[in-house]
């Protein structure tokens, strides 16, 4: 059979009024009220990027868009209105003309603002506040995902990282913790210290002297921790007191 036969045929078939396009193995069709938000979606993202037209130059790359972002919001968990609408006061916060990758607005859509939590920087200032050792029998919290965020990034890593590193390491934890509340998971309650516990062993203690050889303060950006760097020698015998029960 030639190739204009075929064409021909196709073409005969197409024009059937009783033809169904065949669909796509794995494929699932979208309902009416997926698309229609889908579309409204992109109608509102072309008002706030200006830019839009770098990003969907021609319908079929725009329609290509719409399934994808539509996939990613599927694999993300996006279920409700709020959550796309949270996503959006953060895009018209941005300030910028372009318009976002789908997982870029996904994080936006599950950012703690839009639960009433507070946001990433002072739930990272808390956490690191907290993370001192002085800190632990009287620490507040101001919601039980700062503390699980705290906990997940170390509280005793996360002192010791630069405020860039622990800063995304501790948001890349909280966000996990919003993602949860999104989602209707419940959180686990955050541990409550007994100030007036004793331990019930002592643990090994040593005493020695010691001498500064150098004492330098590192002073960071406006919004850092201001640290002292201290270089200690020791310049006597160590007398180490070894653990055992705690006596009252």
């Amino acid at each position: 059979m030639s190739a204009t036969n075929v064409r021909q045929l196709l073409a005969e078939r197409r024009t059937d009024p009783a033809y169904q396009t065949p669909v796509e193995q794995g494929a699932m069709p979208i309902d009416p009220a997926t698309r229609q938000v889908i579309e409204d979606l992109f109608l509102r993202l072309r008002g706030a990027c200006g830019a839009w037209r770098q990003s969907w130059p021609t319908p079929t790359v725009m329609d290509a868009a719409k399934l994808e972002w539509l996939g990613e919001f599927m694999r993300s968990g996006i279920t409700r209105l709020e959550q796309i609408d949270h996503g959006m006061r953060v895009l018209s916060a941005s300030k910028s003309a372009f318009v976002p990758a789908p997982g870029v607005f996904v994080s936006w859509c599950f950012a703690p603002e839009g639960l009433g939590l507070p946001s990433t920087e002072k739930a990272y200032a808390q956490g690191l506040r907290n993370c001192h050792p002085a800190m632990r029998a009287s620490a507040k919290w101001m919601h039980p995902a700062v503390y699980h965020a705290t906990a997940a990034a170390g509280f005793h890593s996360l002192p010791l990282m630069s405020r860039d590193l622990g800063m995304s390491c501790f948001e890349r934890h909280y966000l996990v913790q919003c993602r949860k509340i999104w989602q209707g998971e419940s959180l686990g309650p955050v541990p409550v210290a007994d100030p007036t516990a004793t331990p019930v062993i002592n643990p090994t203690t040593f005493y020695m002297r010691v001498k500064v050889m150098n004492n330098t303060i590192a002073p960071g950006a406006a919004d850092n921790v201001v640290r002292r760097n201290i270089t200690m020698g020791i310049n006597s015998d160590v007398l180490e007191i070894a653990a055992g029960p705690a006596t009252p």
